[in-house]
């Protein structure tokens, strides 16, 4: 097949192209894109088609250069001088393609279709009527292979499955509302999570305990015990003897999957009912209940449906792990009895959902931010700064340094101009100029204004909140410290000033 695919996926996906506008533009009914090219004969008349979550239709006697749909249907009628890529939907050929007609779905090409170039169905069937021509090849990979196994064929169970992958999969969800026996399965889950729940409340709230005491810790040991697993397995079947173990191995890290899904979702409807101050809140299994039905929700939405499902894994998983690693210290009595008398003490986010607005009303064993012996951070007690200051004074650095790179010869945003400005306001100031219009002020946790260093690893560690999705930015909306990944990371705290103090330092 052609690179010409995956050039036309690319225009598509940046919409830079004229026909993207001009499809959007056309005549619009039922949620899809009619397009009605009179062109008269005239073959520099014909037009690009790009459609994103719309469908095309390209009526008889039109015609285009090419076309591309994304999230939509395609039923092309008309001719069509270069080619037809569907991604996420079903194409329907029953005119003319001179180039290659390529569906992530199904391809349906009827008794009139004309095919220059090859016919493929990636993830989905292709339908060929007889009286059909298609001059090149004929591909069908994926789940139209399923037809080939015995126990499937052509059964109800085979395009439920083809249902699933072409409507969740391809569309990276989880959940697709448009499948009925996914809603089935989710509701057997969320019987399955509250069941464990009630089995085992106490190892829910001591995962739970840890996930929101050491998110980041959580995150890099769910991570890394999924990369693992791979390479312990083939190094076990190298030694022969450690073969017997590879089956306990996947047994265990599958029950850490499974449990730490379960540990996420009690996390979420707790520290939920609890900001919102609903009485379910100290309800284990009502908790885990709500959250599973709110993680569910998310893996309906295409995209961030399947980053969820991966984030809430890895983030489950690891505190599971991390818990009883710490378990197994405690037993052995290895190590100071102090982190094992933090974590019997931490119960499930009680703190996470009442986040605390200044040092004095922090929960006991939070006075301190270092810890035990740690200083207290200097001002006498000033307010965490909230999510939503934050946000405001980020939004004002972007304006800031984007003005900068605008009128000066430097790039107008670039990722070295955004370090120094952070970097160089923080090692002066301890704020920026966003910090300083909403009162705020950066602190190392022993009181102290940061260095050159702190803000250095500051700014760095930020980018790696920002890869989960800016989960780590949102983080500072929970956080009984108002701490983001970040600041835990630098060690570090915001803080509020009292309004004006900031400009006379």
């Amino acid at each position: 097949m052609k690179l010409r695919f995956f050039e036309l996926a690319g225009l598509a996906v940046l919409l830079c192209l004229p026909g993207a506008s001009q499809a959007s533009s056309e005549g619009k009914s039922g949620g899809k894109i009619s397009i009605s090219l009179s062109t008269g004969g005239d073959r520099d008349s014909a037009r690009d088609i790009v459609s994103v979550a719309r469908s095309v239709v390209l009526a008889e006697g039109d015609r285009a250069k090419d076309v591309v749909v994304i999230g939509g249907s395609a039923q092309i009628h008309g001719s069509v001088e270069g080619d037809v890529v569907v991604v996420a939907g079903r194409s329907l050929v029953d005119g003319s393609v001179e180039g290659d007609a390529v569906a992530i779905g199904s391809l349906v090409l009827s008794s009139r279709a004309v095919v220059g170039g090859d016919a493929v169905a990636v993830g989905g069937s292709l339908s060929i009527a007889p009286g059909a021509r298609v001059k090149g090849e004929r591909t069908e990979v994926g789940i139209g292979l399923l037809r080939s196994v015995p126990l499937l064929g052509d059964s109800a169970a085979a395009e439920a499955l083809r249902r699933w992958i072409t409507e969740g999969l391809l569309w990276m969800r989880p959940f697709p509302h448009q499948v009925w026996w996914a809603w089935a399965a989710a509701a057997i889950l969320l019987a399955f999570n509250v069941l464990l729940a009630l089995v085992f409340p106490s190892g829910v709230t001591r995962c739970a305990a840890v996930l929101e005491e050491r998110p980041l810790s959580a995150l890099l040991t769910g991570v890394l015990a999924g990369l693992l697993a791979g390479p312990l397995s083939v190094f076990l079947t190298f030694t022969v003897v450690g073969i017997l173990a590879i089956p306990f191995v996947i047994l265990l890290l599958l029950c850490a999957v499974v449990f730490g899904k379960v540990v996420a979702a009690g996390w979420t409807g707790q520290g939920a009912g609890r900001r919102l101050g609903l009485p379910w809140a100290e309800n284990l299994p009502a908790a885990v209940a709500v959250g599973t039905g709110l993680i569910f929700a998310v893996y309906l939405i295409p995209v961030l449906g399947l980053a969820a499902w991966v984030l809430t894994g890895a983030f489950g998983t690891g505190a599971v792990l991390l818990a009883a690693f710490d378990a197994l210290r405690k037993e052995t009595g290895a190590g100071s009895s102090a982190p094992a008398a933090a974590l019997s003490a931490a119960s499930l986010p009680t703190e996470a959902a009442s986040p605390a607005s200044s040092v004095g009303s922090l929960p006991q064993g939070r006075q301190v931010l270092g810890g035990a012996g740690s200083p207290p951070i200097a001002g006498g007690g000033l307010p965490r700064a909230g999510f939503w200051p934050r946000c405001g004074a980020v939004c004002i650095d972007v304006f800031v340094v984007g003005f900068v790179g605008a009128v000066t010869p430097l790039p107008a945003f670039s990722l070295p101009l955004w370090l120094a400005y952070q970097v160089g306001f923080w090692t002066w100031k301890s704020t920026t100029i966003g910090g300083i219009v909403f009162d705020l002020k950066g602190l190392r946790l022993d009181g102290r204004p940061m260095d050159f260093g702190v803000a250095l690893v500051r700014h760095l560690a930020s980018y790696l909140s920002a890869m989960a999705l800016f989960l780590g930015f949102l983080w500072a909306g929970w956080d009984p410290e108002g701490r983001t990944w970040h600041d835990k990371l630098a060690g570090t705290v915001v803080v509020r000033v009292p309004k004006g103090e900031l400009l006379l330092q």
